[in-house]
Parts: C-alpha cells; structure tokens; sequence
C-alpha cells in the first residue's frame, strides 16, 4: 500500500486528493480489495473498492475531500479484502493552514470634537475564526503621520489618544488587523476628530471716561466746608 505523498499541507477548504497504489507481492490473489482513508481526528471516513487483485498486479485508489478544520492530523490508509487474507496500513501527515483573513466589522470614534489636550476613543469590531492578533491604525495629524496599536478589551478593540497638544484635525486613514496564523486584512478609513482651543483671554487697555459735571448741595454752612470729594 504505497500512497504518492507522505505528508500535505494545505489551506483551509482547499479539495485535498488523495492517492497512491497497492500491490500484490504474493503469489495467490485478493478478491474485491478496499483502502479505507479515515482521520479520528476529523471525524472522516472514505473508502475506495477494488475488484479482484490477482499475484504481481497493481491497481491505484484515491479520495478526495474538503477539510475544514485548522490543524495537525494523521490520515490512515487500511487496505484489506473481504476474506481477510490481505491487511496493509499507512499513514500520511495532514496540515490544514487557516487562509481566512479577519474582517473588519465596525469602526468609530467616540467624540469629534475635543479640547486641546484632552482624548478621544476610539473602537473596532473585528472578527476571526481562529484569534485576532494584534490591530493597528494610521493616524495623520499635526504632530505628523504615526502608527498606532489598539489595545483589545471584550467584544471589541480601542485606542485612547491623549496626544492632543496642538489644534486642527486628526485623521484615521487605515486600519489593519490580522490573526495568531499571519492572515492580514487592511482598510481605508474617513473618520477624524478635531482639536480645538478653548482658553477665554480678555484683555482691555486704552479707554478713557468721558468728562462730566457733577454738583453738590452742602447743607451746613457754607462758610466751613473747604473740600468735597466723590470716591
């Protein structure tokens, strides 16, 4: 029982083909042959017939199959005849890579408008089959052009930017994501916030009181009072 390949290595819902040969090295012959495939692993069972394999003579089998699941497995190949005569065993190695990228679901910003030196939040849904590794975005500023790290919390990913020293407007221009497999996805982005300065200076200098006239009636006698004044 000789398959053509020890060992496969493919991505996720990628058709696998399985094949090989099984030959009779002895002298008498095999009524109605089989090559079971089966994986315990993946719950995966498939078996090839064959008819009757007389001394010396060789006959191909193969399966195809579409395997889900992310991981490490062993296929085990079992060929037999229904008479028990004949039993062979192989086995090959079976790697599924994960080839699904993470999606981006949602992106905002919690407040547009801020004072200068406050910050604003801002939050991503993003989704994986496997595990969303690490998520950055591009932030285009007055400070100039940076890349910045999301931090994950439950349910979502968040940047707390406090930077917000100089005024005008700070924009996120792309975001990208991607998964504990090396899947990447990336995406423009149209959200900004601006910074605005709210400090209330007031300042006077230069004015004057027009003239005016003003009078007094004394009642005392007017012969003692000598000054009066006005505060």
């Amino acid at each position: 029982l000789d398959p053509d390949r020890e060992s496969f290595q493919v991505g996720q819902f990628q058709e696998i083909d399985i094949s090989g040969t099984v030959t009779n090295l002895g002298n008498g012959s095999y009524p109605n042959l089989t090559v079971d495939a089966f994986s315990g692993e993946l719950d995966y069972t498939n078996s090839s017939a064959k008819s009757r394999l007389g001394a010396g003579e060789s006959s191909s089998f193969s399966f195809r199959e579409n395997f889900t699941e992310v991981g490490n497995y062993t296929i085990n190949l079992l060929g037999s005849d229904d008479q028990g005569y004949y039993e062979n065993s192989s086995q090959i190695e079976l790697e599924i890579l994960d080839t699904e990228e993470p999606e981006i679901v949602d992106v905002s910003i919690e407040d547009r408008k801020i004072r200068k030196n406050s910050q604003t939040n801002l939050t991503a849904e993003i989704t994986d089959n496997t595990e969303v590794e690490n998520v950055t975005v591009t932030l285009d500023s007055p400070q100039g052009v940076e890349n910045l790290s999301m931090a994950e919390s439950p349910g979502e990913w968040f940047l707390n930017h406090k930077e917000t020293s100089s005024t005008g407007f700070y924009n996120f221009t792309d975001i990208y994501a991607n998964d504990s497999r090396g899947n990447t996805v990336s995406a423009e982005l149209d959200d900004s916030f601006e910074v605005v300065d709210t400090q209330l200076q007031v300042s006077a200098s230069n004015f004057s009181v027009p003239e005016t006239s003003l009078e007094a009636e004394v009642l005392e006698n007017a012969s003692r009072v000598r000054t009066v004044s006005v505060n």
